[in-house]
């Protein structure tokens, strides 16, 4: 079910849009990590995974994110996500879905505050 929904998504249009976004990420990550250091920022890593995350509300409202992030899921805690059966597979993307909803609903609630 869940790789059905991703490689329905990836026709050639999709696989055109993957590729553009990607590259325009890594443009902007590097953009952004010059502009970091230049800030005297020196952690790289966290200005990658900030960069990393854009776009990934679509993808979200797509449910695209669910098929990578339940194979990820399985892979760090050693499971092959590949013998899991259809049903595995879709409790895993309804708790990963409902974990997201539920942080989703309290976005409007978190305040930043400057230092």
């Amino acid at each position: 079910m869940i790789d059905s929904v991703t490689l329905h998504w990836l026709t050639n249009l999709g696989k055109m849009n993957l590729s553009f976004n990607y590259n325009m990420r890594e443009d902007l990550t590097k953009k952004n990590t010059e502009s970091a250091k230049e800030l005297e920022i020196e952690n790289d890593d966290r200005v990658t995974r900030v960069n990393h995350r854009l776009w990934s509300e679509n993808a979200w409202k797509q449910k695209l994110m669910l098929g990578p992030l339940v194979f990820t899921f399985c892979e760090r805690i050693g499971i092959n996500a590949h013998v899991l059966n259809q049903e595995a597979q879709f409790r895993l993307a309804a708790t990963i879905k409902g974990l997201y909803d539920g942080a989703e609903q309290s976005w409007d609630k978190v305040k930043i505050q400057k230092l």
